[in-house]
């Protein structure tokens, strides 16, 4: 098994300064990861662990957005709207990286 864990699906807030990220920028180095462990087992089990810090993104490199205020970290509440465009959302993502191309997808 192998699993990657904590893969950031949006830039504007991480957790982490140097955390991994799942966006199309970097699809073509997930998806080499993904075929350099199919040579070491050619039916490998890769689990993707995607995240979204939202509110609790750290605040020094990250804008802290949310859905429904969490007492003490003050993110910016989004809208319906901008719920349904973000990153974050699985609308956005089958519009702009679908199943067929994601690293992850099994062949």
């Amino acid at each position: 098994m192998i699993l990657v864990e904590a893969l950031s699906v949006i830039d504007e807030s991480r957790g982490r300064l140097h955390q991994l990220t799942a966006l199309p920028q970097n699809q073509a180095a997930l998806a080499k990861f993904a075929q350099e462990m199919k040579k070491i087992n050619d039916k490998p089990l890769m689990l993707w662990q995607l995240t979204h810090s939202g509110e609790l993104s750290h605040p020094e490199f990250s804008k802290r957005v949310c859905v429904k205020p969490f007492p003490g970290y003050e993110g910016e509440l989004l809208t319906e709207e901008q719920v349904d465009e973000h990153p974050s959302t699985s609308s956005f993502w089958r519009r702009r990286w679908p199943t067929t191309a994601a690293p992850m997808a099994s062949t």
